[in-house]
């Protein structure tokens, strides 16, 4: 759960439910479930922030190879019924490299960029101990604020021999228009996709995990649980709007 301001290498894939059980055999021989959570599984809540014109998620539709994000991200208590750790978190990828930086945050300064946004002192402390200013005031510029929440559940793995090493299965993602942030809402749409794995190393991938991918037949995918939201989102508001107008609504 720590930031990582030095590049490191993430890859995704979508795994079927008997495919993530023979990756976990596979780990049980050199992984140990992450010291978070309960055996390594914990809930994770996640408010991600745009421009007015969506240009965080255009440029992952379009496949920009230099892009950012940023997002609040919260962890919920080993029971699941309550947030009690909150980050501001920027994560940036240039080409095949990933960085993330983030701040701690209190639960009244959580609630506030939820419904706020983010302001100029937020984003400054996310760059480096001189942070560029114009930069973050063209941010704010754009009038970044909160545009969607998405919940789902995490168990991770580390391997203490290579401590750079982290892997982990999200299940169970749903997604809503901000305004909801608890662990179980109804107003939050189940994305109905497959587990997401993912692998981030501080160094290189190890390939025996990527040959056991290559056996299975699964390839890597860029998949972005942001952009999976609001694809999700603005497909249910269309057909919403499409049966309205059949219903001379």
């Amino acid at each position: 759960m720590n930031s990582r301001p030095a590049g490191y290498q993430e890859i995704k894939f979508f795994v079927s439910p008997r495919d993530e059980s023979d990756l976990k055999k596979l780990f049980a021989g050199f992984a140990t479930p992450d010291i978070h959570g309960d055996h390594g599984s914990y809930f994770i809540g996640t408010v991600y922030f745009d421009t007015p014109k969506l240009d965080f998620f255009m440029d992952k539709i379009e496949g920009e190879m230099t892009r950012i994000k940023i997002r609040l991200r919260s962890y919920a208590d080993p029971a699941g019924t309550s947030w009690t750790q909150h980050y501001l978190e920027l994560k940036s990828r240039l080409c095949n490299l990933v960085y993330k930086r983030r701040i701690p945050l209190s639960p009244v300064d959580a609630d506030r960029i939820k419904i706020e946004g983010v302001d100029l002192q937020d984003i400054e402390k996310l760059f480096a101990e001189r942070p560029p200013r114009g930069i973050a005031r063209t941010m704010l510029s754009s009038l970044l604020k909160p545009m969607v929440t998405t919940l789902y559940r995490r168990t991770a793995f580390t391997v203490e021999m290579l401590p750079g090493l982290r892997l982990t299965f999200d299940h169970d993602i749903a997604a809503c228009l901000v305004g909801s942030n608890d662990i179980v809402s109804p107003s939050h749409l189940l994305l109905l996709i497959p587990v997401i794995f993912e692998i981030k190393s501080d160094g290189a991938i190890p390939q025996t995990i990527l040959h056991q991918m290559h056996i299975r037949g699964i390839g890597a995918t860029s998949v972005s649980k942001y952009a999976l939201a609001l694809e999700h989102i603005f497909a249910r508001q269309k057909d919403a709007r499409s049966i309205g107008a059949r219903a001379g609504f």
